[in-house]
């Protein structure tokens, strides 16, 4: 049989007829870094496909989409974790769903439990879930039926390993819905608590700088200090960022490939979504500082802020194709020698990164493929942006 799969990490059921014998067969493209080992891709010749009954296949879910994200890769920092999945076919209130494969961690402690936070007020999960340090076990349980479909998210923090370690493959397991039929977990690999150690460069692990005279809020690791949250910024992350709600997005599902505009509780336009831009069905937030006066990098103080923050959540997401953002700008008045540009934060290198952009109607519009921190700068004439638009940056592993 020829494969079906036409799009990365497309799943669905299909009819299929084998030496006269025909039934319905489970399918999935897997492709790139997400593979579900236990179901088919589409291809018997491979010798993966699975041929079941129609009930089974009808009534027994397994993960029609998986994203994994984190918050940073900092050695030993507080992290926070985003994930997000659906099922292909209902789950019922009250069952287990194991989310697996976080090891190395140097916390939460607590052996036995782990609260985590849910989008939106209709919460089809229990806040608390069921926490394995050892094993990197966490065990949800649904608080209501989950449609087909449905996309459930979680937020959760756990402290990252405090010595070097790869990027750990995360596995999502669904309940077992119909009697005798086989559980199909899925998983997606080397997606998140990779961490590098470096060893504090002062003597002191709380400071850095070349004399080793300035205090660091966040974690040291080599000569920089390094943030750990979004509402952290500054060389040495000792300021704490406030959000601007009318100006921001809270939690909202997004469709894939649909073509779409979001706003803020004041109307005013955040991003724009192409139709094909997004793979897979998102749970988004978009959240802006209420301040534009934060300090650039010891490397570039020829640039200025000229509006506020903006993080587009969650970080690590890419766009098939470009999305345009918006940005508010606090400076209009060209000033001599100087321009205005957005940019994108990268935490690695913890400078700005220049983007193509244009001002229109007394905001500044950009394009990017991926999420992140971006603002809109002034910055010298003589300053340029990369070759290509919206790529790089980020820095969240």
């Amino acid at each position: 049989m020829p494969s079906i799969c036409s799009t990365t990490n497309e799943t669905g059921l299909t009819t299929v007829t084998l030496d006269g014998v025909s039934g319905v067969w489970a399918y999935e493209c897997c492709l790139e870094d997400l593979c579900n080992g236990n179901t088919t891709d589409g291809n018997a010749t491979d010798g993966n496909a699975t041929d079941e009954g129609e009930d089974c296949l009808a009534e027994q879910p397994f993960v029609d989409q998986l994203s994994v994200f984190e918050n940073n890769n900092v050695q030993g920092a507080s992290n926070e974790i985003k994930i997000q999945f659906s099922f292909h076919a209902r789950v019922a209130a009250k069952k287990k769903i194991v989310i697996e494969g976080f090891t190395g961690l140097d916390g939460p402690e607590d052996s036995s439990k782990l609260e985590i936070t849910l989008p939106g007020t209709n919460k089809m999960l229990e806040p608390t879930a069921a926490w394995n340090l050892t094993d990197g076990k966490l065990t949800v349980t649904s608080r209501r039926v989950i449609m087909p479909n449905e996309t459930v998210g979680i937020t959760f923090t756990v402290i990252n390993p405090s010595e070097t370690q790869s990027k750990v493959n995360v596995t999502v397991t669904p309940p077992a819905m119909a009697s005798g039929c086989e559980v199909r977990s899925r998983t997606i690999k080397n997606k998140i608590l990779g961490v590098t150690f470096l060893n504090a460069t002062c003597d002191d692990d709380e400071f850095f700088g070349n004399d080793c005279d300035t205090q660091c809020y966040g974690i040291v690791v080599g000569d920089k200090c390094a943030c750990t949250s979004d509402l952290q910024f500054g060389s040495d992350c000792n300021g704490t960022a406030v959000v601007n709600t009318l100006k921001s997005l809270a939690a909202t599902a997004v469709a894939k490939g649909v073509a779409l505009t979001l706003t803020s509780p004041d109307g005013t336009v955040l991003i724009e979504f192409p139709a094909g831009a997004l793979l897979e069905d998102m749970i988004l937030e978009i959240m802006t500082f209420a301040f534009s006066n934060f300090k650039m990098p010891k490397t570039q103080t020829s640039y200025a802020a000229a509006g506020p923050i903006v993080v587009f959540l969650p970080h690590g997401i890419i766009f098939a194709v470009p999305v345009t953002i918006w940005l508010d700008v606090t400076i209009l008045a060209r000033r001599d020698g100087k321009k205005l540009r957005p940019a994108v934060f990268n935490k690695e290198t913890q400078i700005w990164e220049l983007l193509e952009g244009e001002i229109v109607n007394g905001r500044m519009k950009a394009k990017t493929t991926h999420f992140s921190q971006f603002s809109t700068l002034s910055v010298p004439d003589s300053a340029t942006a990369p070759t290509t638009s919206g790529g790089g940056g980020g820095g969240y592993g």
